[in-house]
């Protein structure tokens, strides 16, 4: 369904006051507030899939198995390999926000839902340790 001019302005004006709410919000108040700008933006068309999805017939790899230890796929993109390893824990909530959102397309593919938990929860005892 496609947004009207009216309900993109409606939405953007939501996303201007929660980005301003963001800016002194703190711990899981901070978090809270990036998921709904998170959803605002997906709602305005700005969390599709990659720009370079990867071609089914070139590789097709099976869904990951939770609670398996994998082994590290030569063809998984960088953004996966590099959130795996934690390169993405020092970065601010809006930008680790982003960084979420770009690996929605590799969900059950490259990652399980419990690497994603497990990231983001290592986010958040690095950034706030208070809130860990």
């Amino acid at each position: 369904m496609a947004l009207g001019a009216m309900d993109k302005i409606r939405l953007g004006r939501q996303l201007n006051s929660m980005i301003q709410d963001s800016a002194e919000a703190t711990g899981l108040r901070k978090i809270t507030i990036g998921r709904q700008i998170n959803a605002l933006l997906i709602q305005l068309g700005y969390g599709g899939p990659p720009a370079n999805p990867v071609n089914a017939s070139e590789a097709q790899p099976q869904p990951a198995e939770g609670g398996e230890n994998k082994p590290v796929d030569s063809n998984q993109p960088a953004i996966v390999m590099a959130f795996l390893n934690g390169d993405f824990n020092s970065q601010e909530s809006g930008e680790f926000t982003s960084t979420l959102t770009r690996l929605e397309p590799y969900l059950n593919v490259f990652l399980t839902m419990e690497d994603v938990v497990a990231g983001a929860s290592d986010w958040l005892r690095e950034k706030y340790p208070e809130a860990a």
